[in-house]
């Protein structure tokens, strides 16, 4: 599922030009950049991954 929906963006883009989209993704099997690779695409894709208990 992508987020926010077209409803809940079209809301947010009266209010700002900077709006973030996102895609939660199931990868049990996958590392952080195997499952970005598969979902990237176009000029402006970047990757965010949060990090748990200070590891490094």
């Amino acid at each position: 599922m992508i987020l926010p929906s077209p409803a809940d963006f079209r809301k947010k883009l009266k209010k700002g030009n900077l709006i973030p989209v996102w895609k939660e993704v199931l990868a049990d099997f996958d590392t952080p950049v195997s499952a970005f690779r598969k979902i990237e695409s176009g000029d402006y894709a970047f990757l965010l991954e949060s990090v748990e208990g200070g590891e490094k």
